[in-house]
């Protein structure tokens, strides 16, 4: 009884066949290439939409088959008759009017009649899911290459750009190849570079997920422009860094409205400084010997303006004098230096004193110095007013004005820096210049620099060809002397023979602050306090040992209080500046 009710062996497998092919998507087909017939499996008409006793031919499937796809079914049919497999994929269109992918292996059986059996599987999803991904990586491509900021895949070990974006190429103003054999460093400025390097080291250990840095990079004109730079890692399968991705912003306006703001916030801090110490009488004016390089004598002092602060530390004009200019208050600033310079001259003393650039256009200067001249009854040809040879050349024409305004007063002009702010000499004829300071940048190496002697041989024949008188600036040892004694330089000025220090009513410096003789060799003091003495004469050493250095050697108490007397005796009174730092 059981026996009679079983299924048919051959119809059980069938069976399970239909349903193999019903879960997976998979059907199965026949062709005879000489009469064009298909048969085909039950999964096959489920995959296509057909009954499953429709009749089918090879014209009829073609015409189910995407019109761009017929000749690749074609060309996979003719391969399968002449390799006897082939294998492909094509686009059909269902009976219900869906668009589906199918991927189809065929092979030949060489029976009579020939015919072709193979396999179909339904890839539509995997297809759609394939298109997907290509759009999005087309998509993120696009959006990487198009991108308006700097995108950048960088190798997580060396840090060297894999993948760079145009904008990033533009960014640091190099090539796509150049960037491509570099690292991270070697586009960053040195300061900076630990930014990169903490970053990433706290992602590769797990410490951060990703990280951001402001930072400067350089580019191959050593310019440097700052980036916002943020740094996610890529990860692979195994949750390790294949890659790091960044993005860069162009953060340099900023920086620089930045770095304006802070200026300007420093220089209204420097500005209330200034005025504060025009108010409370804190200008200084310190005192360096000009000598001549032949007899060694000084013909002259440079005042030199110092400001004290509120603390009592002395500033140099470098710190204020440049927002001084920058905002007007150093119009104020030179009046008060011609008085004391005037002042100075008026006692006798040749006096060299600096104005700014901005006076070489205010006639009101010239009118300063000329009212100072008179209510002082100072001798105007022992004041020399000295201007840098740059602030002239910008403005030649008021420039030549102001030489001749100096002139007619009788006083005499020093161009400073000389040799570092002129395209051509010619401007010489039109300017009544009486000294060339030649700059300190041609002075420094002159011993060892053929170069620097070239050129400073050209001045000093220039100058002689104008009947001017040079002078060497920064003077720091012998062997610069010799050299420019040799080259025929007149004067030097220079740390060889004295530093700047605050000045007396004279313009010369005060004397320097010796050392206690107690355990101290007092000869060997008072020989360096002679040897950095403007002033290298008796009364001059008599008055450093009167100052508590007692000379050691033959002749008694009484000779010695002889040689103090003879010293105050011949030194004039000494004057003092006010506490305020005028002159009384």
């Amino acid at each position: 009884m059981a026996q009679g009710i079983r299924m048919p062996e051959a119809a059980r497998t069938e069976a399970r066949l239909r349903e193999t092919e019903r879960m997976v998507g998979v059907g199965s087909w026949e062709l005879v290439p000489a009469y064009g017939t298909i048969t085909y499996s039950t999964g096959f008409a489920r995959l296509l939409g057909l009954a499953p006793d429709e009749g089918l031919n090879l014209d009829a499937f073609a015409e189910m088959v995407h019109p761009e796809d017929r000749g690749i079914l074609f060309e996979a049919i003719a391969g399968c008759i002449r390799q006897g497999s082939a294998s492909c994929e094509y686009r059909v269109t269902r009976r219900d009017g869906k668009l589906r992918s199918l991927s189809v292996q065929g092979e030949m059986v060489r029976e009579d009649p020939e015919y072709l059996r193979g396999a179909v599987l339904d890839v539509t999803d995997e297809r759609e899911e394939q298109r997907e991904r290509l759009a999005a990586v087309s998509l993120f491509e696009q959006g990487f290459d198009t991108a308006p900021i700097g995108m950048v895949f960088t190798d997580p070990e060396e840090g060297r750009y894999v993948r760079v974006n145009a904008a990033m190429c533009e960014f640091l103003q190099r090539s796509r190849q150049e960037l491509l054999g570099l690292t991270f460093d070697e586009v960053t400025h040195p300061d900076d570079c630990g930014k990169d390097d903490d970053g990433r080291r706290a992602v590769l250990e797990g410490r951060s997920s990703s990280f951001q840095a402001e930072k400067r990079y350089l580019r191959p004109d050593g310019s440097a422009v700052w980036g916002s730079l943020h740094v996610t890692p890529v990860r692979g399968p195994d949750g390790s860094v294949q890659t790091f991705f960044s993005q860069i912003v162009d953060i340099s306006e900023r920086k620089e409205r930045e770095a304006r703001l802070e200026e300007d916030v420093q220089d209204a801090i420097w500005l209330a400084r200034i005025r504060s110490a025009l108010d409370e009488a804190r200008l200084l004016l310190y005192s360096q010997p000009i000598v001549d390089l032949t007899s060694g004598e000084t013909v002259q002092n440079e005042l030199l303006l110092r400001m004290r602060d509120e603390d009592g530390s002395i500033i140099e004009p470098k710190e204020f004098l440049p927002v001084a200019e920058r905002y007007g208050l150093i119009s104020e600033i030179d009046r008060w230096v011609i008085r004391q310079a005037v002042a100075i001259a008026a006692g006798g003393s040749p006096t060299e004193f600096n104005l700014s650039g901005r006076s070489i256009g205010d006639p009101d200067i010239l009118r300063e110095l000329e009212a100072a001249i008179a209510q002082s009854g100072a001798d105007p040809s022992l004041l020399v007013v000295e201007v840098t040879e740059t602030a002239i050349v910008d403005q030649l024409e008021a420039g030549r004005d102001f030489a001749e305004g100096v002139e007619a007063l009788g006083c005499r002009l020093a161009l400073d820096d000389f040799g570092t702010g002129y395209a051509s000499l010619s401007y010489l004829k039109h300017i009544p210049a009486h000294y060339l300071k030649i700059d300190i940048e041609f002075v420094r190496e002159l011993a060892c620099n053929d170069t620097d002697c070239r050129l400073v041989e050209g001045i000093v024949a220039f100058a002689k060809a104008f009947d001017q008188t040079t002078v060497a600036e920064g003077v720091e040892d012998q062997a610069t002397l010799t050299r420019l004694r040799e080259l025929g330089v007149d004067h030097g000025q220079g740390y060889l023979f004295a530093r700047p220090a605050p000045c007396n009513r004279t313009g010369h410096a005060e004397a320097p602050a010796l050392p206690s003789p107690s355990g101290s060799d007092p000869v060997g003091a008072v020989r360096v306090a002679f040897d950095g003495s403007p002033n290298r004469d008796l009364p001059s050493l008599l008055e450093l040992c009167d100052r508590g250095v007692l000379l050691r050697g033959p002749g008694t108490s009484e000779q010695a209080k002889e040689r103090r007397d003879l010293s105050r005796a011949r030194r004039p009174p000494r004057v003092f500046p006010r506490p305020g730092g005028g002159l009384g």
